[in-house]
């Protein structure tokens, strides 16, 4: 008589190929779930931005600008002499009353 006591190397094969795979979907799903709660944040601080910028502009008819301008470049990295050499004001946060931003005030552009 045979003795089926043990498992076989297939079914440990298969077994492990399984769990991989389940392990593989729960890491794709946590990590869309952890995007999304960036760019719902993000979303957050742009729209909490923009309401506090209408209300300085309707309380002084000025932006909440510093003396710093910005030019912006495309995103695919192209060089100045590409640009279409917009330039753009650095908004100062701390003229802003009452801003409470996800990523914080102490965010600066890298230049």
């Amino acid at each position: 008589m045979k003795n089926d006591r043990g498992v076989t190397l297939v079914a440990l094969t298969a077994t492990i190929i399984v769990i991989l795979i389940l392990i593989g979907v729960v890491v794709y799903q946590v990590n869309i779930r952890s995007i999304r709660s960036y760019d719902k944040k993000i979303q957050a601080d742009i729209n909490q931005l923009s309401d506090q910028l209408l209300i300085y502009y309707h309380k002084t008819k000025d932006i909440p600008k510093t003396h710093r301008q910005i030019m912006l470049y495309n995103y695919k990295g192209t060089s100045q002499t590409d640009s279409d050499g917009k330039m753009f004001y650095e908004i100062d946060l701390d003229k802003l009353s009452d801003l409470t931003l996800n990523f914080g005030k102490e965010f600066r552009w890298n230049q």
